[in-house]
Parts: structure tokens; sequence; C-alpha cells
């Protein structure tokens, strides 16, 4: 029997869990300070949820489940592992949209899954924190959503980033401008995407096969030149319907230079956001010299269409929780990875150990306690370092006698001795303020 984890997915020990746990409250904090509220919603979705949203290349990946009990041999499928946190959380939204405030904002943090090849710091199972705000046309959202995405990367320590920045409107804008039939709209942009994992020579290669199309040759090779994206833009901007996306774009980078320095936002004619639902500004964050992104996110108002008859304005940004940790230094998130106090004893009364140690939790200490299994002093003590605990506390058969116990400070060894129950909390309680 194989006894480890299945490919693509990863056991989490005590440090690993920790850190998360860290980086989790750090994320919680900053959303709370942006007046986002909490929202959980299942790991499985109905599979008609998720068909339809992520395109084709997504709807590949899902991990569907099969159906049970009597048609369980049927070999169809009416659920899947949900395939990111933004769709369900719009499924919620839709259903109870009657019940929310105008404009909702939510965060959600939680597992997601996707059937694709697991490398380096890609896995199956990873984990998303997700922060959206429903009902805001306006692009004070969009910015609001860009803020909070630097102050969580600013929060567990990020801070060496960049910002690719566009706008799928554009780039609806400049399919139009090479004539690329709108059938091609999304393939185009798709390979467009590609471009800072293959570079602009392959893609140049990939639309090869669309060269006689429209004046999709022309296209690729605007993309060799060195200032594509100022080509692009100026482009664009001599068409009147385009002027106030590029100004979007202008303005987001004008504020966010507030929060930014303004080396590390720039307008990339290349990022698409290969997720169909997106409409609006799109923003990837990464990390210079590591390949892909670590943060994303953009305005995907017409997703709520595909739920309901209406159109929701909404914009959110992701954090890929897997792809941040490796780097994070660890010491900067100040991990508590020790045991305030470890009590033990080696007699039969336990009932004074366990109320000591409710009394101890009560005024904040983290607390071990158990009935020594050794009944030897020198293997409890060892213990106690094992742990890294703090301060040990001891009862054996003699403290038990003169109803005291031995207490040693095992950091700074400032206390070694024999107090009573009442002396042993005060003294811990004034070395806590």
């Amino acid at each position: 029997m194989i006894i480890s984890p299945p490919t693509g997915t990863k056991d989490f020990g005590i440090q690993d869990c920790r850190i998360r746990r860290k980086i989790f409250d750090k994320l919680i904090t900053v959303a709370e300070a942006f007046a986002f509220q909490p929202l959980e919603t299942p790991a499985i979705e109905r599979i008609e949820t998720m068909q339809g949203k992520y395109g084709e290349e997504g709807e590949k990946l899902f991990f569907k489940i099969l159906k049970r009990g009597e048609q369980a041999n049927s070999g169809e499928c009416d659920l899947a592992l949900r395939y990111d946190l933004t769709v369900p959380a719009m499924r919620y939204y839709t259903s109870n949209r009657g019940k929310l405030p105008k404009i909702f904002k939510r965060f959600q943090y939680g597992p997601v899954w996707r059937a694709e090849r697991p490398g380096k710091d890609r896995y199956r199972q990873f984990y998303q924190f997700d922060f959206d705000i429903y009902g805001s046309t306006l692009l004070s959202a969009d910015i609001e959503c860009l803020n909070v995405t630097i102050s969580c990367l600013k929060a567990i320590g990020l801070n060496n980033f960049f910002i690719r920045l566009n706008s799928r409107k554009l780039l609806y804008a400049l399919m139009n401008e090479f004539n690329v039939p709108e059938n091609l709209f999304q393939t185009i942009i798709t390979l467009i995407d590609k471009v800072d994992k293959i570079g602009v020579g392959e893609l140049s290669e990939n639309l090869m096969p669309y060269k006689d199309i429209g004046k999709i040759k022309e296209l690729s090779n605007n993309f060799l030149k060195q200032n594509y994206n100022d080509l692009f833009i100026n482009l664009l901007r001599l068409k009147k319907e385009n002027v106030e996306s590029i100004d979007e774009l202008v303005e987001l980078i004008k504020v966010s230079n507030t929060f930014l320095r303004e080396d590390q936002i720039k307008i990339d004619m290349t990022l698409a956001r290969g997720i169909d639902y997106y409409s609006g500004c799109i923003f990837e964050v990464e990390i210079p010299g590591i390949k892909g992104s670590i943060a994303a996110g953009g305005r995907y108002n017409h997703l709520s269409k595909l739920f309901i008859d209406e159109e929701v304005p909404v914009c959110g940004a992701s954090l890929g929780i897997e792809r941040i940790i490796p780097l994070i230094d660890g010491d900067s998130l100040e991990i508590i990875n020790h045991v305030d106090v470890y009590i033990s004893c080696t007699n039969n009364d336990f009932a004074s150990i366990v109320k000591l140690a409710n009394d101890l939790r009560s005024i904040g200490f983290r607390v071990e306690s158990q009935r020594g299994s050794s009944g030897k002093f020198r293997k409890e003590l060892s213990y106690a370092n094992q742990i890294n605990s703090i301060y040990f506390i001891f009862q054996g058969d003699n403290e038990r006698q003169s109803n005291q116990f031995f207490l040693k400070d095992m950091k700074d060894n400032k206390i070694e001795g024999k107090f009573s129950y009442d002396e042993v909390i005060e003294m811990l309680k004034n070395l806590r303020k």
C-alpha cells in the first residue's frame, strides 16, 4: 500500500501549519480593516454551476464526482470539487442578493482543486485567499481591490513585487482593430496570455495557423516589436470608444502610486487573464525572477449573467497561498513554536494538575499537561525541553505530600524551586505582564 499523499497534494506538518495559520490571520486582519465580510461555500459544487465559466481549457481540469447509490454505475457526474472561490461566491451572491447590502464586500479562503500536471510549487489541491466587491461600477472599487492585494502582501513581508495591468475591453478592441473574427477572440486572447511563460517569439509561432485570418499576421509582428505596449495603446487611443478604458488604467496607476512605487506597476498588453469571465480592468502580481503570478484579479461584470438574467458589477482578486509561502521568511512572521507551560505529575492525583492547567490557560498561557508516563523527573524535564516549553511544573510524591509544585524557568533559569499552588499562579501571572 502506498502511504504517501496523492501526486499533486502534500501534507502540512506542525511548522507548516503554524506558518499558514499566521499568514491567514494576517490576511484576514487586512481584509477586515477594509471592511470585507467573511463567506464560506462548500468544497463541492453542482457540475452545472461550474460549466461554462472557465473556458474549454479550464473545464478539462475539473475534478468530477460520479453519481452515487443506484446511479453509481452510470458513469455520469453531477458534482465537482470547486475550481476556484470566485464562481461559488457568485452563486451565493445571486441566490441571496435580496438579503445582502447594496455594496457587498466578501473575503474567503480555502482549498480549490484542479486536475493539472503537478510541478514545482504547482499542486492539484491548493489554497486561495479571495476578496470581492459586488454592486459597484466605480473605478474606486477596482482600485480598492488592488490596494487590498498590495496591503495583504506587505502584511506578510513581501515588498519586492510588480504589477502588470491591462483591460479586457482594450484586448477586445485590439481584436477588432486587427479584424479578428469574434469567434476567435478568446482563442487569440488565451494565446496572448501565455506570453509571460513562452515569450513573444513563441507567441508569434503559435499565431501562425491564424496568420491569414483578418490582420492576425500584422498583430503577431507588432508583438515582436520592443515598444509594442506603447504602439498598441497609441493605436487604440485613436478611436473614441477606447479612450475611457485607457484613461481608467491611467487613473488606476495614478491613484495606486499612493501605495506603490511608480516602477512597481505598468500597463502590459500581453496580460489577458485566461479565464473567460473577466470583463474590465485586470492585473497580476509577480516577483522578479520567478515565473507565474502570486496574486491576480480584475473586474468580471459578465459572470452573473451565467446565473441570472442580470449583470452585476463586481471586481475582486485572489492570492495563491502555495506560491506565496516559499517566498516568505518564516522568522519575520514571529511564529509561536513553543509551549508556555508543561505540567506533569507522577502521583495519582491528576485533578490538581488539570485545575492548575486550566487556571493558567484562563490567564493566557499555552499549557500541556499529563500524568508523567515515565514516572521520572528527569525524563519529564527532557520532554519539556523537547516541546520547547518555557516553564516546567512538576508534582512528584514529595511535592504532593507538602502540597507544593516544582517550578523551573527553562529559558532563562531565573526561577527554580518548590512553591504552593497560589504562588505558582501569582508568579506566572506577574511574568505574563
